[in-house]
Parts: C-alpha cells; sequence; structure tokens
C-alpha cells in the first residue's frame, strides 16, 4: 500500500546526495540547497496526498479534485528528481574531465614557459599575476560549463512538464487500404482512450473534447478502455461524448483501469446511456451499402492470465459473425492483440493503454526502439492488416515530452 511513498522516498533521498555528494559547491548556495529539499518535500507531499485522498489511507474517504492536484504536485516534482539523478552524475564526470584537460594544459604551458632563458623574477611575478587573472573567470566559466547539463535537463522536465498540462488535441490520422470499398473511403472513425478522468484529468476537460469532437463530424465513436478513474464522473461524462451524435453510433471495451475501479458497475453505467459495450462481442454496421464489422475485445484483467488470451478473446468475438463483410474494425485496450486480430481478418484495430511512454522522437515513441514489438504509438501493419495505437486522451504522469494528449480522428482511405 505504501509502495508509491516509499518510491518517492528514495526517489528524494537519492537526489539530495548525489547533490550533495558529487557538487559540494552547489549545495553550499543555500538558493540551490533550498531548491532541492523544496522539490523534494514537493514529490513526498503529492505522493501522500495523493495516497489519502484516493482512499488508500484511511478507508472511505476519496477526494477526487485533490488527488489530482495532488497527482500533478507529486508527478511534477519527481520529473525533477529523476532528471536531477540523471545529470549530476553526466555533471560531474563533465567537470573532472575539463579539470584535466585544464591540468594538462596549465602544465604544458608552465613547461613552455621555463624551457625560456633568462626569466627574470619580476617577470616572474607579473606571470604569477597573469595567472591569477586568468584563473578566477577561466573556473567560472567550468562550472557555467558544467552547470549547463543539469540545467538543460531540468529545463528538458520542465517542457515535459508543461506537456503534462496541455489540452488534449484531436488529430487526423489516415489511414489506407488498398482493397477499401470506396462507398467506406473518407469515413471518420474517433477514438477516445485512456482518458483517466480522475487521474490526472477533471470533468471540466470534457465540454473543451467533445467540442473539438463535434466541430470534426465524426461518423463513429469508438472507445478503447481507461476512460475513468472515478466512477462517480463516468456517467455524465458518458453522456457529454453523446452529445457529438455521430452518425453510426459509440461504442466501447473495458480497459484494465476499468476492471480495476470495478467491471460490474462500469458495465452498468455505460447500460444507462446509448454507448454499446463490445466486449467480446461483435456488432455489424450498415454504411453506404456495405457492411462495416466492429469487434470488441475484452482486457486481460478481468480473466487468469493466459499467453492465448487474445486469441481466445478474438475466437469468442468472431463467433457467429457474418463472413461477408466488406470491412473489419476491432477495438481492443492494449496493443498486444493485434496480431491475433490481424491473423483472423480484422484490417483495423484501434488500441491505447501505451500512452506512448509519454515521450516520443518523430511521432513514434521514444522507446520505440528498445520495445519494436510493443506498438506503443502510431500506425503499425502486420500482413497486410493495420493498428493504430493512440498516446492517449489524458495519462498517468503529469510529463508528456513530444508525446502530446490526443484524440485521433481515424479517416479511412483507399490507397
Amino acid at each position: 500500500m505504501f509502495g508509491p511513498l516509499l518510491f518517492a522516498v528514495v526517489l528524494a533521498v537519492v537526489a539530495l546526495l548525489t547533490l550533495r555528494r558529487l557538487h559540494p559547491s552547489w549545495w553550499a548556495l543555500r538558493g540551490v540547497r533550498f531548491a532541492a529539499l523544496a522539490v523534494a518535500a514537493s514529490a513526498l507531499l503529492g505522493t501522500a496526498l495523493r495516497m489519502l485522498a484516493s482512499g488508500r489511507l484511511v478507508s472511505g474517504f476519496s477526494h477526487p479534485l485533490l488527488s489530482i492536484a495532488a497527482s500533478m504536485l507529486g508527478a511534477a516534482a519527481g520529473v525533477l528528481l529523476f532528471g536531477s539523478i540523471l545529470s549530476l552524475p553526466a555533471a560531474a564526470i563533465l567537470r573532472a574531465i575539463l579539470r584535466g584537460v585544464g591540468a594538462r594544459a596549465r602544465a604544458g604551458a608552465g613547461a613552455s614557459a621555463g624551457a625560456g632563458a633568462g626569466a627574470s623574477a619580476g617577470a616572474g611575478a607579473g606571470e604569477n599575476e597573469k595567472e591569477t587573472r586568468v584563473t578566477v573567470p577561466r573556473r567560472a566559466v567550468l562550472e557555467a560549463v558544467v552547470a549547463s547539463v543539469p540545467l538543460a535537463t531540468l529545463g528538458l522536465a520542465g517542457v515535459g512538464i508543461a506537456g503534462g498540462f496541455a489540452a488534449t488535441r484531436l488529430i487526423r490520422r489516415p489511414m489506407r487500404f488498398a482493397n477499401l470499398a470506396p462507398e467506406l473511403d473518407g469515413l471518420k472513425i474517433l477514438q477516445i482512450t485512456d482518458l483517466h478522468l480522475g487521474a490526472f484529468h477533471s470533468p471540466s476537460a470534457i465540454p473543451a473534447l467533445v467540442e473539438l469532437a463535434r466541430s470534426a463530424e465524426p461518423d463513429l465513436l469508438l472507445f478503447t478502455g481507461d476512460i475513468c478513474d472515478h466512477l462517480p464522473w463516468l456517467e455524465d461524462a458518458l453522456h457529454r461524448f453523446e452529445s457529438i451524435a455521430p452518425a453510426l453510433g459509440a461504442f466501447a471495451v473495458m480497459g484494465n483501469h476499468e476492471h480495476y475501479r470495478g467491471a460490474l458497475a462500469t458495465r452498468r453505467i455505460y447500460g444507462k446511456t446509448d454507448i454499446q459495450m463490445l466486449d467480446d462481442r461483435h456488432h455489424v454496421l450498415s454504411v453506404r451499402g456495405k457492411r462495416l464489422l466492429l469487434v470488441g475485445v475484452d482486457d486481460p484483467s478481468g480473466w487468469p492470465r493466459s499467453p492465448h488470451h487474445y486469441e481466445g478473446r478474438a475466437d469468442k468475438a468472431l463467433a457467429s459473425a457474418p463472413s461477408d463483410v466488406d470491412f473489419r474494425v476491432a477495438l481492443c485496450h492494449r496493443p498486444k492483440g493485434f496480431r491475433a486480430l490481424a491473423q483472423r481478418g480484422v484490417d483495423l484495430t484501434l488500441s491505447g493503454h501505451t500512452h506512448g511512454a509519454q515521450v516520443g522522437l518523430q511521432e513514434r515513441s521514444a522507446l520505440e526502439s528498445v520495445a519494436p514489438d510493443s506498438y506503443l504509438w502510431g500506425r503499425y501493419e502486420h500482413e497486410g492488416k493495420q493498428l493504430y495505437t493512440s498516446s492517449g486522451a489524458g495519462h498517468w504522469a503529469a510529463f508528456r515530452l513530444a508525446c502530446p494528449s490526443e484524440a485521433p480522428l481515424i479517416v479511412l482511405e483507399r490507397g
């Protein structure tokens, strides 16, 4: 239960000790010391308040708005501490290198001066005086260069923290399919995933997102899980999304957080809306005379862990589904289900869950190279079938760097 608080304590202690041990001259500065202690205290306070407000410390007590504020405080401070832990050792190494280079340069200059004949004592005194005049600014320049490492890192962390507070963007994502029927060309599917209402977003974030979505005039609205972490807010949020009124309706599947917060209660809330839950089921839509098959796959959080979860759930969802459809779209919270669905003829799978690791590079997750088969963010293809993994409309940490919160508008195109 106290895992998050313990992690915050370890993070704070390591960051403070790293600063004190590796950079004692910086630690001696009152302003630096105060800032470091304030960030560490903010991380601990934010984590403790979030645990309290989410009901982990006092049974029966929860306060979602306090939880959101505490999450923002704790996460932002945690990012700064983590950035310090990464950058301070690098700065210390840079200082050692620069000092070594400077020492060798001075030794070489001293040897050259000693080789000169007949240097007078007065001249030597003048050189010593010159040495003093040069050494002082050189030391200041060295420290400025060394300090640029943590300052740049913390500046980048600040940009990421600011990105975590930026409003969700509606981003048009064209998806091309060679055999797409002309009648389906231009079909617009709005995907909402990983909003995490109650974690970092309050209901006040919904109207602006709904207005953006309404202006895009989507034909179909799909929710792919982790919509709400505070169930009392879910029904009103879903009714607001209903006002988008897509011509082909709205459908949803469960994510892992729906199971964490209560699968039965979540399904009952969806049952009070016009948004159809498609867990392990299918639904056929008629679009300008063509048949569009929607397939929903439940998240493995609600089931005993199985290495063949997605294969079994996909088979169940497709059981008795018509074979003479013109296009197949799957809702699957985690992109891990993509291959199982592609192998069963699903043309397009829409997923979330990963948040793109909340750090991007050229509209791909920065972790893409170390986890190439995790389908972290963007468009992917397997055996002629395609996947789009959204970075999510919300997040689980107040940090997004070149990986913005998004509500992708998937546009089907022939090509």
